[in-house]
């Protein structure tokens, strides 16, 4: 079983996440980022619990942001996890 917290998904992949959530499969899953602003799939997501961004509204957010901000720049030290599926399997590579 995952922890994965947040998931970038287009909406034919969230509307599987509705079912999964309603049926505490995915405890652990609290952000949805969907790709396409698609409101009645946002206010779905939204009803079983999840926390639900545009992606695009979150691009702009970060433009928007002054270039003297406060972010810990990266180190060779630092973890980042990119899981990702082709479609085909729906099993994470």
């Amino acid at each position: 079983m995952t922890e994965i917290k947040t998931i970038i998904v287009d909406t034919a992949s969230a509307i599987k996440l509705i079912p999964l959530k309603s049926e505490f499969h995915i405890p652990c899953l609290k952000n949805v980022i969907l790709l396409s602003n698609d409101e009645k799939t946002w206010d779905n997501l939204f009803e079983v619990g999840f926390k639900v961004f545009y992606f695009e509204d979150l691009i702009q957010e970060g433009l928007g942001l002054p270039e003297n901000n406060n972010f810990e720049i990266p180190s060779l030290e630092s973890i980042a996890i990119t899981c990702f599926t082709s479609g085909s399997t729906g099993r994470p590579k």
